[in-house]
């Protein structure tokens, strides 16, 4: 199987306006529809991103793409496609995070963890 990186941005589904309640991760999302370790590991990826983005804007990468695997930035890319190949290079099929660095995030709140979004699933 070819690799497909997953493009939808947990963050979109999971953002909320500013100054509001957090709220959980929509029920249709397709986040819900994979295993829940993968699920822990994405928004593990998404709190690496969050945590990392001051420095990389820092450095000047707004715009670019970021690698994110287990808790690390493991590479930058100048387009979404140099980071696709490079991930498939290194991961196979395995999934893996690429975040586009952008400025506006660092306004995003953070979601809720998986454990408490989990939680409000009927």
């Amino acid at each position: 199987m070819p690799f497909e990186p997953v493009k939808q941005r947990v963050a979109a589904d999971a953002a909320v306006v500013p100054g509001a309640t957090p709220l959980p991760i929509p029920a249709d999302s397709s986040f819900w529809t994979l295993p829940a370790e993968e699920q822990q590991r994405l928004m593990s990826d998404l709190e690496t991103y969050r945590r990392e983005l001051p420095r990389l804007l820092e450095a000047g990468n707004a715009g670019k793409y970021a690698l994110v695997r287990d808790g690390q930035v493991l590479s930058i890319w100048d387009t979404l496609d140099d980071a696709t190949q490079a991930a498939g290079e290194r991961f196979g099929s395995a999934p893996v995070a690429i975040y586009a660095i952008r400025p506006q995030d660092l306004q995003i709140p953070a979601p809720l963890e998986v454990r408490q979004a989990t939680s409000c699933q009927s």
